[in-house]
C-alpha cells in the first residue's frame, strides 16, 4: 500500500486511502527499490561490491599491463584476504616476487 510522509510531522507516515486505486508501475518499482535499500543498510552487499570495484580499479591503474595469469593469481590472493588493505599488501608482495614484475621493472628502468 502507498505510504507518504505527513507534511505536519517529520518522519511520520500516513497510508493512502484504499479508494486510490492501483499504483502506477513506476511507483511500485520505486517502493520496491526503497524497501530493498532500507533492508541493505550500511555495510551491506553494495558496500562490499563498491570496495571490490575500487580494488579492481586500483589494480588496473597501477598495473595496466599485467598478464592474465598473473592477474588471476593476484586477484585470488586479494580475494582470500577479503579485499582488505592487508590483502592488497600481501598480493603486491607476491606480485613483486614474480618474473613478470622484475622484467617489467627492467623495462621501465626501475632496477
Amino acid at each position: 500500500m502507498l505510504q507518504r510522509r505527513n507534511k505536519g510531522e517529520a518522519g511520520a507516515l500516513e497510508r493512502a486511502p484504499e479508494s486510490a486505486g492501483p499504483l502506477p508501475l513506476w511507483l511500485q518499482l520505486a517502493q520496491d527499490e526503497i524497501a530493498v535499500r532500507a533492508q541493505v543498510g550500511t555495510g551491506g552487499p553494495h558496500d562490499s561490491l563498491d570496495h571490490l570495484l575500487q580494488m579492481e580499479a586500483r589494480l588496473k591503474s597501477e598495473y595496466p599491463d599485467m598478464p592474465f595469469e598473473v592477474k588471476t593469481e593476484f586477484s585470488a590472493r586479494l580475494h582470500a584476504r577479503g579485499y582488505t588493505e592487508e590483502g592488497w599488501e600481501v598480493a603486491v608482495a607476491w606480485l613483486e616476487s614474480t618474473d613478470w614484475y622484475r622484467l617489467r621493472g627492467r623495462y621501465l628502468g626501475n632496477v
